[in-house]
């Protein structure tokens, strides 16, 4: 599946900022949309974090620490995710999961593929 052409796709007919959207996608809401680029800039990174498996070196820093474990607690994130016997050894683990806009996931793999475009996207001009 071509998540990048699925995720642009959405984005137009959205009409949203993009910001808004990804916002939207992570189930965030705070009026404020400074804040709200910045929660979006988070999840993304900690995201990033656990497709690459740096978790233990991420939480080193205090600050990506909280950045970590209030992404790992957020509505998104929550249900997409297993850590067995400790929270910061998390891992992404989203088989069949639905998000809005978005056909179901079949597998974790999918997931993960699509969680590495809306990145792109993300940090993308």
């Amino acid at each position: 599946m071509d998540f990048k052409q699925l995720i642009e796709k959405q984005f137009e007919e959205q009409g949203l900022e993009k910001y808004e959207f990804l916002s939207s996608i992570f189930e965030i809401t705070t009026y404020d949309d400074e804040l709200e680029k910045l929660l979006v800039d988070e999840v993304c990174e900690v995201i990033e974090v656990l497709l690459e498996q740096r978790n233990f070196e991420y939480i080193k820093d205090p600050d990506n620490y909280l950045k970590f474990i209030r992404a790992l607690n957020s509505f998104f994130l929550r249900d997409k995710i297993q850590w067995g016997t400790s929270i910061r050894g998390a891992w992404i683990e989203a088989e069949g999961c639905q998000i809005d806009f978005f056909p179901k996931f079949t597998t974790t793999e999918h997931f993960q593929e699509f969680l590495k475009e809306l990145i792109v996207f993300w940090r993308s001009k």
